[in-house]
C-alpha cells in the first residue's frame, strides 16, 4: 500500500507524517459509494486524497457490466491516487447494501461512508473524526433527518428533512451519505439486518442508510451525533437512490414503518445536540 504523502503540485507527492504517527486511531478510511458516475468518483478521489487523516480510499464497485479500474493501466490512472491507497471492492450484485459489506484489510477502526457526489471540507472532516473518537459507538455525520408518527395512520411513520429537524429541534437519523461509523457496524449490518429489510431495500432501491441507523440505534439506544461542516452535494436531487422528491419521501415513509415492524420495535432515538465550532454560521448559510 502507498504511504501517507502530501501533494505538492502537479502529480508529485512528498512523504509526510501525521502528528499521530503510525497510530491507526488518528486516521480513518473513506468508503466511497458510486454507481456509473466516473466523473463524480474521480472528483471524490481527487478531493479526499488531500485530507491528511485519510488512511485509504475504498470504492464500492457494484457495476455488473463494467470491470473496476485496474492499477497500473494508463487509461485508469485518474481513478487512483499518488497520495493514498485507492482500492476497488467489486460486488456480484448492484444492491445498495453493498456499501455496508465488511471489508478485508481495513487498517482503521473509523470509516467515513460517503456518496461519490458529496465532498466534505477536509478541516471539517477532521473535526468530525475527532468527535467520533469520543463517541465511537454511534453514527457521527453532517446530514440529519427525523422520523415522526403519522397522525393519519396508527403504527405508521413519516420521514422528514431539514426544516422539520429545525422546527422540532431534534433529529433521529444521520444519513450515511456523509457519516463516520465504527467498522464493526459493517459486519453487524450484514449479519443482523432482517432479510425482509434487505429485500425491501433492493426492491425500492432506497433506504439502506435508514437501515444502518436502525442497526446502530437498536444496539446502543443512543442518539447519533450531528456535527457542523461545509460540504458540496451535487446529488441532492439526483442521487444514487433518489427518484424525485415526492416519491423519494413516500418511499422512505414506507421504509421507516416497515423497518420498525421488522426490527420488532422503533429503535430510533431523538437527539437535540448539534456540535459546532464557536462562531460558525454553516447551518444558516447552507442548511443540510
Amino acid at each position: 500500500p502507498l504511504g501517507r504523502r502530501a501533494r505538492t503540485g502537479g502529480n508529485s507527492c512528498v512523504q509526510s507524517r501525521l502528528s499521530g504517527g503510525g497510530d491507526p486511531d488518528s486516521r480513518f478510511t473513506v468508503i466511497v459509494n458510486t454507481f456509473k458516475r466516473p466523473k463524480n468518483l474521480r472528483a471524490a478521489i481527487r478531493h479526499y486524497e488531500k485530507c491528511p487523516e485519510v488512511d485509504a480510499i475504498r470504492v464500492v464497485w457494484s457495476e455488473q457490466d463494467q470491470e473496476p479500474p485496474i492499477p497500473g493501466v494508463d487509461a485508469d490512472a485518474s481513478m487512483f491516487s499518488e497520495c493514498v491507497e485507492v482500492r476497488y471492492d467489486a460486488h456480484p450484485t448492484s444492491s445498495l447494501s453493498n456499501r455496508f459489506a465488511p471489508l478485508a484489510d481495513l487498517r482503521t477502526q473509523a470509516v467515513f461512508n460517503v456518496d461519490d457526489d458529496v465532498n466534505v471540507l477536509c478541516k471539517d472532516l477532521a473535526g468530525a473524526h475527532k468527535m467520533w473518537r469520543q463517541t465511537p459507538e454511534v453514527l457521527v455525520g453532517f446530514i440529519p433527518r427525523i422520523h415522526i408518527k403519522d397522525p393519519a395512520t396508527e403504527g405508521a411513520y413519516l420521514y422528514r428533512r431539514w426544516w422539520t429537524v429545525f422546527l422540532k429541534g431534534s433529529f433521529s437519523i444521520i444519513l450515511t451519505k456523509a457519516c463516520f461509523m465504527h467498522r464493526d457496524y459493517l459486519e453487524m449490518y450484514t449479519t443482523t439486518v432482517p432479510q425482509a429489510v434487505i429485500q425491501h431495500i433492493d426492491k425500492s432501491r432506497n433506504c439502506e442508510d435508514i437501515a444502518m441507523q436502525f442497526v446502530v440505534s437498536n444496539v446502543t439506544d443512543k442518539p447519533s451525533v450531528w456535527v457542523d461542516g461545509r460540504y458540496t452535494d451535487s446529488g441532492a436531487l439526483d442521487g444514487i437512490s433518489t427518484t424525485g422528491i415526492v416519491q423519494h419521501r413516500k418511499t422512505r415513509d414506507e421504509c421507516i414503518t416497515m423497518f420498525g415492524h421488522a426490527f420488532g420495535r422503533m429503535p430510533l432515538v431523538y437527539g437535540e445536540h448539534y456540535v459546532t465550532r464557536a462562531g460558525s454560521w454553516t447551518s444558516f448559510i447552507s442548511p443540510p
